[in-house]
């Protein structure tokens, strides 16, 4: 079966048996002198980071004094101060932050060429023609003058040309344009750019309101910024801790969106005469807001990016932070000029020049006294403009909405909607416009969509097969996290359980673990949230080709499996289309997929009291800041499918989320104690079965009664016996034999010879680097464990393979005495309702409020 034949099939197939965590090379870390001067290094760049967010921004009123000019606030800057710690810190990484080597295949002026050059040159000139547009704009030139137009053209141009580049270069441009458009990067790309736009505004105009407006001192208006900016400090430290703690960063996202949105609305309502009360509070609740998002992008992009994008994720959204920083100061700028300029201009016996001349805090120097009450209102309206104005000015054009943390609150919902996010839509065979024909679709090629066991049998006759999968990278941390669960359990007949991993890197661990006897399934090759193709099949190719795996689909249902209508089905063939309504996605269910002969094993819902209007789906304990509660949830709805059809039920998990020793995250000890309490407590009752997706569908084509399932070959248990010295995915025998892949964004191993350049969606099997060494990569007719991609040869192509089966008789654990738990276990506890909302009706409730607050202070 060639790879055309599979393009439906998105699952490589695999045999064998759960075995022993695998573990990386362990890495040198500083210590003693070197890990204290790092340390100081990183001290001193955030002491010079926190000078140019407080001190600095307090004090450039001040210097726009000294340097008689009003228009230039956006360039003023702290390189002053910035440089010499800047120094310093770059001498101590120079000569003490010795990283782990990676190997290079070429030499340094090669790689220098290889540097987006160009690109750097054009984002520079793009971002200077808009700094310089919007600086003059209004002021020294009108807004339809060419020589802005021309700037704001050239901006626009040399962007276009930028991306264009970046597109071209793929893999060696500076932003790298896939992993950009992954959803998740996507979203919090957007996050970033807004809240960088947002913080540094307040920072830099709020100052400025306090000097020029209510007459403070650079030193005073300092003091009276600490309002905001320890709230700002303590957001930080307080929901880095709830991360830690609790492992998701959604809700963080969501109230830092709000919050910062209430705050900077409240303060555009300030004036003169504003007490220090309303001062004070208003940056409060501005402060709070930012803190809980300041750092939510960062941590949120290396949680949903795979290990070798980690690092390109990471530069994208610093990049987009400070690039919406340096944006919406000068556009904060341009607006702050223009409404001034535009106000006092009326003002008769005004000297408009003066004022432009003489910097933020000399107002009261050039305006005569009996002008001054009229000027301080419009010059108060003016400051709070740049936290009023979420559009800058183009020509003559100002959309005066409240608070640029609009966007912030709108690309925080999105961004929180993305990896994890469920709906509580409903589902069923009706709506799906799902129909087949029993007597034509028959086992084993074919089977339609029901909730009553295949082959006729009676629910109380079959197992409950309990599926657990696994997403993302296969790496230390995460086998380590799977094994925790399933390494030291066994099923009724003795054999390890199998589990599923959706995955693509890093290729030699995936052949360890496939040879471990676990089933390897096709992921996508780069996280993207809507794959293509070439995204799907390319990661198959790679599999193929790097990690040995042989070649060989999904939707939701959304309706608890004891109701009457619910599309809880067993697994069932795509001849008819797909029975599951995929959630009112259009273009997709509706009879529109007929794919003969393809599976479909539905992802299987948890409920919690709210029946289908609280629905979870992965990682269901992150849905809740109580694992008791997750518990009953999966407990309440395990109880429906084993009480009732015995559908499947399914524990989906990302394995990073409950890997311990992950540098900067608390250890989810509590998380993992509670999941392994509940895989002990479903093994307590009779005919329960941890297993594969591969082994659920070998038992759906052929079923057979709990009486006979001993004699399932899918659920039996035997390991390859191979002695000779070849690399095939078993430790022992691979010493010495894996290629390192130098590639600089992620090095990593394979048996099967490595490529001239890393595998991408379009060209997922280069051709290969003879340099490192010569291997083949594995035949059709041959198992893994047995094809020696050095010689290219398979040990044992025929029935006479060794295999030592470690099968043992069946046998059942004692059940409790009526097969359910109390009420006190399987009801979450009172009130959860109002505190675990869904992340849907959460995020309408946080527009609806974020829509009020603007009205209200409009």
């Amino acid at each position: 079966m060639d790879v055309k034949e599979l393009e439906g099939s998105l699952k490589a197939e695999s045999k064998g048996d759960l075995e022993g965590g695998l573990e990386e090379p362990e890495q040198e870390y500083p210590q003693g002198l070197r890990l204290l001067l790092i340390m100081l290094a990183l001290f001193i760049t955030e002491f010079a980071v926190g000078l140019d967010q407080t001190i600095v921004a307090s004090a450039i009123p001040k210097i726009s004094n000294d340097f008689n000019a009003l228009n230039q606030v956006g360039w003023y800057g702290s390189a002053y101060i910035n440089l010499p710690p800047g120094g310093i810190t770059v001498l101590i990484v120079l000569f003490f932050c010795n990283p782990p080597p990676i190997a290079q295949t070429l030499p340094i002026l090669s790689r220098l060429k290889r540097m987006d050059w160009i690109g750097a040159v054009l984002l520079l000139s793009s971002s200077t023609c808009l700094l310089l547009a919007l600086q003059d704009g209004g002021i020294v030139l009108a807004w339809n003058s060419s020589t802005i137009i021309g700037l704001l053209v050239g901006f626009a141009s040399m962007l276009v040309a930028f991306f264009v580049l970046q597109v071209y270069l793929k893999e060696e441009a500076s932003i790298n344009i896939r992993v950009l458009l992954q959803r998740n990067v996507f979203a919090i790309g957007i996050l970033n750019f807004c809240v960088g736009a947002t913080y540094y505004s307040l920072l830099y105009f709020v100052p400025i309101f306090f000097q020029a407006i209510q007459g403070s001192s650079p030193i005073r208006s300092g003091v009276q910024t600490l309002a905001m900016i320890v709230p700002v400090v303590v957001g930080n430290v307080a929901t880095g801790w709830l991360v830690s703690k609790f492992l998701t960063y959604h809700w963080e996202m969501l109230f830092g969106g709000v919050t910062v949105a209430v705050g900077a609305g409240l303060l555009a309502t300030m004036n003169a005469s504003t007490g220090v009360g309303k001062w004070a509070g208003y940056q409060v609740v501005a402060g709070a807001g930012m803190g809980a998002i300041y750092m939510m992008g960062y941590i949120a992009t290396q949680a949903t990016l795979p290990l070798a994008d980690r690092g390109k994720g990471a530069s994208i959204v610093v990049f987009l932070q400070l690039f919406g920083a340096t944006v919406w100061v000068s556009a904060s700028e341009a607006i702050y000029q223009n409404q001034l300029l535009a106000g006092i201009s009326k003002i008769p016996g005004l000297d408009v020049s003066s004022v432009v001349d003489s910097g933020v805090s000399k107002f009261r120097e050039v305006v005569p006294a009996s002008l001054f009450d009229v000027f301080v209102a419009i010059a108060a309206m003016a400051s709070v403009g740049p936290v009023r104005t979420a559009v800058l000015g183009v020509t003559k054009m100002v959309l005066p909405v409240r608070t640029t943390a609009l966007f912030a609150l709108a690309a925080a919902l999105l961004a929180s909607a993305q990896d994890g996010s469920v709906t509580s839509a409903t589902s069923s065979a009706q709506s799906a416009n799902y129909s087949c024909d029993a007597t034509a679709c028959v086992l084993p090629s074919c089977n339609c969509a029901s909730v009553k066991p295949p082959g006729g049998l009676e629910p109380a006759n079959v197992p409950q097969f309990v599926t657990f999968t696994a997403d993302d990278a296969i790496e230390s941390y995460t086998t380590e996290a799977v094994n925790f669960f399933l390494a030291h359990r066994t099923n009724p007949n003795g054999c390890a359980p199998k589990m599923t991993y959706f995955t693509s890197t890093n290729y030699s661990m995936v052949t360890d673990w496939y040879v471990a006897g676990n089933e390897i399934a096709d992921h996508t090759m780069t996280h993207v949230g809507t794959p293509n193709s070439s995204e799907i099949l390319g990661n198959l190719k790679a599999l193929n080709a790097f990690s040995g795996i042989p070649y060989d689909s999904s939707a939701t249902s959304a309706t608890p499996a004891n109701e009457s209508d619910t599309d809880a089905y067993w697994p069932y063939t795509l001849d008819y289309g797909a029975a599951n309504d995929c959630l009112d996605v259009d273009g997709i269910c509706s009879g529109q997929i007929k794919l003969p002969g393809l599976w479909e094993i539905p992802m299987y819902a948890i409920f919690d009291e709210q029946g289908a209007a609280g629905i979870h789906l992965m990682d269901v304990w992150l849905d809740s800041t109580n694992v008791n509660d997750s518990l009953a949830w999966m407990k309440s709805t395990f109880l429906t499918h084993y009480n009732g059809n015995r559908q499947p039920f399914g524990l989906y998990t990302h394995p990073i989320h409950l890997a311990v020793g992950y540098p900067g995250v608390t250890d989810p000890n509590t998380t993992r104690s509670m999941i392994n309490t509940f895989l002990d407590w479903v093994q307590e009752f009779d005919d329960v079965w941890l297993v594969s997706n591969e082994q659920l569908l070998e038992w759906v084509k052929a079923p057979v009664t709990n009486a006979e399932i001993g004699n399932v070959t899918a659920l039996q248990c035997s390991t390859p016996v191979v002695n000779a010295k070849i690399c095939n995915g078993i430790e022992a025998n691979e010493v010495g034999l894996l290629l390192n892949c130098p590639f600089i964004d992620f090095p990593w191993t394979t048996c099967y010879g490595c490529p001239v350049s890393s595998p991408t969606p379009q060209d997922p099997v280069p051709a290969q680097n003879t340099t490192i060494g010569v291997r083949y990569h594995i035949s059709d007719n041959c198992s893994t464990a047995f094809f020696d991609p050095i010689t290219n040869t398979c040990l044992c192509t025929n029935s006479s393979c060794a295999f030592q089966d470690n099968t043992g008789p069946i046998t059942n654990s004692t059940r409790p005495s009526n097969g359910t738990v109390s009420s006190a276990t399987a009801t979450s506890k009172k009130g959860a309702a109002a505190t675990n909302w869904n992340r849907a009706t959460l995020a309408l409730a946080t527009t609806l409020l974020g829509g009020a607050v603007l009205l209200v202070v409009a």
